[in-house]
């Protein structure tokens, strides 16, 4: 069995590809693939003997991007990585031997000075996401994974319908979350794997400018924020459902009990 480690790129990719690649080459097994998606860059990424590159002709986004990822990956194993992203020393393989039943697992980010970034994440409902910066800590479940590193099989993302393309830039982590959480799933942490993110500002290199990225910021919101309640809801019709099934129970076994108390029902 083999893995395809997907990065996916855009103009910065001269600046950052270099240092990421570096981080991912002694690290693959033999079998395993390492493949670039140009996002659309200009000028395009060049091509090299130590990478399978493919070339999007036009820029999908972020979201779609890893789409584009997960469907050109050879294997269905398929580790994403951010071209801002140096993974660490053993970090593919802590990911890899916690793989099998799970649907997703993520690593320790970091931010460059050495400082957690991101030790897990928990969703603060009605579909907000929040990072946890605990550290040290252990392996554990986790409401969603970073869309900037992360291990995951194609059949966990087909099972779910995929990325959702009308999140052109952000969000997507969060909704795939819910998604997961629906289908009695959870992505889980991996601490003794860790990546580091090289980012100097809150804008992720893979998106196209044209994409007017406030609007689309404040669109995918919208639209996460709307699964979210929903979600919500359903958790809470479960868990009032339960609960009246409960109390049902406990009302005839009262009745059970001494079926002639005038109150028992009550």
């Amino acid at each position: 069995m083999s893995l395809t480690v997907a990065v996916l790129t855009f103009n910065k990719w001269r600046e950052l590809l270099p240092d990421c690649l570096e981080s991912i080459i002694p690290q693959l097994r033999q079998g395993d693939e390492l493949l670039v998606v140009d996002n659309g860059a200009t000028p395009p990424v060049t091509k090299s003997s130590q990478y399978r590159l493919v070339r999007l002709e036009k820029n999908v986004g972020n979201v779609e991007g890893q789409n584009k990822c997960f469907e050109l990956a050879l294997n269905d194993w398929v580790l994403f990585v951010s071209d801002d992203v140096r993974i660490r020393n053993v970090c593919i393989k802590e990911l890899w031997n916690r793989k099998y039943h799970l649907c997703q697992t993520m690593p320790i980010i970091y931010e460059k000075d050495g400082l957690v970034q991101c030790s897990g994440t928990r969703l603060v409902w009605p579909g907000y996401g929040i990072n946890r910066k605990d550290f040290p800590c252990f392996e554990r479940n986790t409401d969603y994974a970073p869309s900037i590193c992360y291990l995951m099989n194609k059949k966990f993302l087909d099972g779910i319908g995929g990325f959702d393309s009308q999140l052109p830039m952000a969000y997507e982590d969060v909704d795939i979350g819910i998604r997961f959480r629906k289908a009695g799933l959870r992505p889980i942490l991996i601490p003794p794997a860790g990546a580091v993110q090289n980012r100097d500002d809150d804008q992720r290199r893979t998106f196209d400018p044209r994409h007017r990225l406030g609007e689309a910021s404040s669109r995918d919101e919208g639209l996460t924020l709307t699964r979210g309640r929903r979600e919500s809801l359903r958790l809470r019709g479960e868990h009032d459902g339960a609960r009246t099934t409960a109390q049902h129970q406990v009302r005839g076994q009262r009745r059970q009990i001494d079926p002639g108390t005038r109150h028992a029902g009550r």
